[in-house]
């Protein structure tokens, strides 16, 4: 079962393994040294946000909205993106 992720600060890192993301609607977040396992961005704005030396393993992105958004030193493996 995928625990519902709420984010209420803009700066975020740690592993999320089984996370729901699905829905949220937040620019300008910062990820740094995050390992993303088995988590769903499904339908999420995730604009103007930066991703820093991330992994996605088996990760659901569809349809995320990233307009703006950076990603550097990020591995996806097994995603849909």
């Amino acid at each position: 079962m995928s625990r519902r992720i709420n984010i209420e600060i803009e700066e975020v890192s740690g592993n999320f393994d089984d996370y729901d993301f699905m829905n949220v609607d937040k620019d300008n977040l910062k990820f740094d040294n995050c390992i993303f396992k088995n988590t769903k961005f499904i339908d999420s704005n995730l604009s103007f946000s930066s991703f820093m030396d991330c992994k996605f393993i088996n990760c659901d992105l569809s349809n995320v909205t990233i307009n703006n958004s950076l990603f550097v030193n990020c591995e996806f493996n097994e995603s849909k993106l």
